[in-house]
Parts: structure tokens; C-alpha cells; sequence
């Protein structure tokens, strides 16, 4: 597999960000259009939850393709960097489920931690290839994929946050935290970024060191979440869904 490295903010970087954010609005578009039917739709959401199970179990096995010639080495990665561990791992199977199931408190969940977390690792990727590997699709088919799946939930298909969501973040954020520090205890590991920041250059950099920058931390992702909520309100006040746009099954 080809190994040349991944730089932040050039072309391959700059090309995956735009495909995200065009993809997000067509498909955003598609899902509101009355004249497509509820079966098209639904074969949408469920190639989409594909892709991002798919993109998910790509990380251990392309670890695995690329160090098998040193199996220890190959584990101790995959043990340490590429279980379904990550909050973008974590966000992308709650995403995937809600596109199948039509779960309202999955796809808020799912809204929230993909376009506060997942988002940050779009515009700051923990990245180490290029475009010229498969590593690079992997990342920003999950880290593109995620953000793309929440808009679609939301203002597609209607499935935006309801009250009290603030406080069922909070908790599920902590939760999610206190978790995954006990894994990283365990397995010597840093799922999430939480025990430790990552070795490639992220916004982290500029929280100070561990454990006081996951203070701030959790101040932007509290403030994200109150912002995206009432931008989600917003706009399903300020364009509300059309008649029926609800498919079956959508709860």
C-alpha cells in the first residue's frame, strides 16, 4: 500500500471537506423532496448506514493489511488505535443504527457528537496517508460520512432534537468519557483522545496539556450543543418539513 504522507489544509484535504459539505446539502435536498419515493429513500438510509459500518471496520482491517509482516506490531495498533472505540467510531455506528431503525434519540445523539467531534477530526484529521492509500478513503468516508448521515437525519428526515436534550448530552457525554478512560486504563491506550492528545497536530494543541485541556474541552462541545440545537429548532421553524416527509418506521 502506498505510504506517502497526508498533509492538513492541501488539495486531498481541501477536496474530501468540499465533497462533504456538497454531499450533506444534496442528499439534505433529496431527502425533502416529496416527489421521491418512501422505497428510494429507505434503500438511501440503508446503503448510507453501510458505508458507515464499513468505514468503521476498515480501520483495523487496513492496520492489520499494512503491518502483517509484523504481527505484533500489527496488534498492538490495532489494540491500540482501531477498535470501535473513538467517539467518530462510537457516533458512526449510533448514526448507522438510526438510519436504519428511524430512533429520534439515537439520531440527536448521533447529531450532536458527529458535527462537534466528528467535524473537528474532518478539519484537523489525525491522519497519516494520502489520497493514494486506502487509509485516506477509510478516514473521510467515516469522518465525511457521519456529519453527512447527521444533517441527513435531522433536516431530511425531521428527526431533530427534542426538549431536554441538553441535559441527556451531558450525560451521555460524561458517560461516553468516564468509559473510555477506564478502557484506556485497561488496554494503554487513548480512545477518544481523553487520557493524552494525539500525536498529529489537532485544536487540542492550543488547550494547554492533560488533563486541563479536556476542561475546555467540554466547554466548546456543551456550547456546540446548545448552538446546534437551537440552529436545529431554527431551521425547522424557518423551513418546515413537507407534508410526509417522515417514511415509515421513522419514529
Amino acid at each position: 500500500m502506498d505510504a506517502r504522507e497526508f498533509h492538513p489544509f492541501g488539495a486531498s484535504h481541501y477536496l474530501a471537506v468540499a465533497a462533504t459539505l456538497v454531499a450533506g446539502i444534496v442528499l439534505v435536498r433529496w431527502f425533502r423532496c416529496p416527489e421521491v419515493s418512501a422505497s428510494a429513500k429507505l434503500r438511501m438510509r440503508q446503503m448510507m448506514a453501510v458505508i458507515l459500518c464499513v468505514a468503521v471496520a476498515l480501520d483495523p482491517i487496513l492496520a492489520w493489511l499494512r503491518h502483517q509482516d509484523t504481527p505484533a506490531t500489527a496488534w498492538r495498533l490495532i489494540l491500540g488505535n482501531s477498535l470501535p472505540i473513538h467517539l467518530c467510531d462510537v457516533v458512526s455506528l449510533l448514526l448507522a443504527w438510526a438510519l436504519i431503525s428511524g430512533s429520534q434519540r439515537i439520531a440527536e445523539t448521533g447529531y450532536f457528537w458527529s458535527l462537534v467531534g466528528t467535524t473537528q477530526g474532518l478539519l484537523t484529521p489525525a491522519l497519516v496517508y494520502d489520497w493514494h492509500s486506502p487509509e485516506y478513503y477509510g478516514f473521510f468516508l467515516q469522518h465525511g460520512g457521519a456529519p453527512v448521515a447527521a444533517m441527513v437525519l435531522v433536516f431530511g428526515l425531521g428527526l431533530g432534537p427534542q426538549p431536554g436534550y441538553f441535559v441527556r448530552m451531558l450525560w451521555w457525554s460524561w458517560g461516553y468519557m468516564l468509559v473510555v478512560f477506564a478502557l484506556n486504563l485497561w488496554l494503554g491506550s487513548n480512545y477518544g483522545f481523553i487520557n493524552g492528545k494525539p500525536e498529529t497536530a489537532s485544536l487540542l494543541d492550543r488547550m494547554g496539556p492533560w488533563p486541563y485541556y479536556l476542561i475546555p474541552l467540554q466547554i466548546i462541545a456543551f456550547s456546540g450543543y446548545l448552538l446546534l440545537g437551537w440552529l436545529a429548532i431554527y431551521l425547522s421553524r424557518r423551513f418546515p418539513p413537507p407534508a410526509g416527509m417522515k417514511p415509515a418506521g421513522v419514529r
